[in-house]
């Protein structure tokens, strides 16, 4: 796993450049005292196979003091089991007079298929926006089956 370099110039970049796994990390404040911070990691595999564009996403979250360095696992709830879906890469706009300055809406669009069975989740498919400069700082690989081993660890 290491960066994917084709991000460095995103208005070139094609969605076959993102083909891969990607290991993904979220962290947004709790509110709570002891773990004022909750890191969700995520294991995303992307692939391509003709005209479809199937991913999977797998989550789990952690609350976190980064005083103390210490990680407790979060509630079930906050994590997900591994679901798949379509994905789709959103570019960035090439003409500033369309967008201005701020590229907020850069990144890949996942659409999951709704998890029958699962009371955590609401009936119907999800989508989930993950932004360019999330995937810039992940940590990428081009293989759709990378060593579980290296998924595990992260």
């Amino acid at each position: 796993f290491g960066a994917n370099d084709a991000l460095q110039a995103p208005l070139d970049l094609s969605a076959k450049d993102l083909v891969g796994t990607w290991l993904l990390e979220f962290r947004s404040p709790t509110g709570m005292d002891d773990f004022p911070e909750r890191v969700e990691v995520v294991c995303l595999q992307l692939n391509r196979m003709g005209d479809d564009w199937p991913c999977s996403f797998e989550a789990r979250c952690c609350l976190h003091d980064p005083d103390t360095n210490i990680f407790e696992r979060d509630a079930a709830v906050f994590g997900s089991r591994k679901t798949s879906g379509n994905w789709r890469w959103r570019p960035p706009c090439r003409r500033k007079e369309d967008h201005g300055d701020d590229d907020d809406d850069c990144g890949l669009v996942c659409r999951f298929q709704e998890l029958t069975g699962e009371w955590v989740h609401a009936p119907g498919p999800s989508m989930r926006f993950i932004p360019l400069e999330v995937l810039v700082a992940s940590r990428w690989s081009p293989s759709t089956r990378p060593p579980p081993s290296e998924v595990e660890a992260f």
